[in-house]
């Protein structure tokens, strides 16, 4: 009696890079037991090629700027599948952002040729591929993450409502006299906050002031706006 023949992993590719997706498509081919359904270029056709196709694991290429959105859409709808995400670099942050998002394998592209079928073999069956340095990393990145919590609650709490609205302004580069007309105060009242800031951070200039609030996290500068200079200074 002849045994039954196994079953192909199914998988779909996703990575706006050409040759990302050609690297691990020939690498499956190669394999008698991994099956490319698809491939994919943005998140959106990612998510309906999923929904169409079901695959079993997900190749997930992060770019060069790493790119969580597959993922994202797909934890969210609650039906994504084991999924390896190709790095293309070892930042901390990167490995990290993976691991708090579940992600099953993480993979570099360097290794991608020689790695990417193993580990979608591993994932497959239930299991996690994770390289030993990247926990150290996301590890590491977690301490700092608890660490920039913390000083960001110190410094909320002692900063008043009104210096957690001026701190936006000077880095947006405004000057005193800008500063104090978008609040409607007086540039002296302006500067009294201002010096109650720098002692509160423990800094002693505009710029270390903006660099320490970026750090600690009081400064979201992707999400907001800058302030509209409604008068321009000519002081």
């Amino acid at each position: 009696m002849s045994r039954k023949k196994r079953a192909p992993i199914t998988v779909v590719v996703v990575d706006a890079r050409p040759v990302i997706r050609d690297v691990v498509r020939l690498a499956c081919e190669a394999s008698a037991h991994i099956e490319v359904l698809a491939e994919a270029a943005d998140g959106e056709a990612a998510v309906e090629l999923y929904r169409q196709l079901r695959p079993d694991v997900l190749v997930v290429g992060l770019g060069d700027v790493p790119n969580f959105d597959v993922i994202q859409r797909l934890n969210e709808i609650g039906t994504r599948p084991p999924t390896v995400a190709v790095l293309s670099s070892d930042g901390a942050d990167t490995v990290y952002r993976a691991r708090v998002l579940g992600v099953e394998g993480l993979l570099h592209t360097s290794r991608l040729a020689q790695g990417v079928a193993e580990t979608i073999e591993l994932l497959a069956r239930g299991e996690t591929a994770y390289p030993s340095n990247y926990d150290r990393l996301a590890l590491e990145h977690l301490a700092t993450v608890v660490k920039r919590a913390r000083l960001r609650s110190r410094a909320l709490a002692s900063l008043t409502a009104r210096e957690q609205e001026i701190i936006p302004l000077l880095a947006d580069g405004l000057s005193n006299r800008q500063c104090a007309r978008q609040l409607g105060i007086s540039v002296r009242t302006l500067e009294s906050h201002i010096g109650r800031i720098y002692r509160k951070l423990d800094v002693h200039s505009r710029m270390e002031a903006v660099g320490k609030a970026m750090a600690i996290g009081l400064l979201e500068t992707e999400k907001r706006p800058r302030a509209r200079q409604v008068v321009p200074d000519r002081t």
